[in-house]
């Protein structure tokens, strides 16, 4: 009966499983952390956040336009050069928060930029909806 030659260096085959075992070990990990992303999502989507985060978004711009619109200005920080309404181009008042629901919590922050085209009289309103 023969006899089988000996594996001489070991060492090789520890490596191999070490590695093996650490690539085991990272997809598993990326797999929990997708796993977790994607149930976070789903759980968002099924209690409409999002979707009050957009509309109390667009009922701060529907503010900011009527705001330009009626030169209303009370309330607002003044910034830009005087006279600190919107008939002045280089009006540029600061952030302002808005109470959408009048539950007594800020349900969006406003910004209404001064105006970036000359010709157009257009001025850039920046509307973020916030988790309350």
């Amino acid at each position: 009966m023969a006899q089988r030659p000996k594996i001489r260096n070991e060492r090789g085959l520890a490596l191999a499983a070490a590695i093996a075992i650490i690539m085991i070990l990272v997809l598993l990990a990326g797999y929990v952390t997708q796993l977790s992303y994607n149930q976070k999502k789903l759980s968002a989507s099924g209690s409409g956040q999002r979707v009050r985060n957009y509309y109390r978004a667009q009922a701060g711009v529907v503010d900011a336009s009527w705001r330009i619109r009626a030169n209303y200005t009370a309330g607002l920080p003044n910034g830009g050069t005087a006279p600190f309404n919107f008939t002045n181009d280089g009006y540029n008042p600061g952030p302002y928060n808005l109470d959408v629901d009048g539950d007594g919590a800020v349900d969006c922050t406003v910004d209404i930029g001064a105006v970036t085209n000359a010709a157009t009289k257009q001025r850039p309103i920046l509307s973020t909806g916030l988790d309350v």
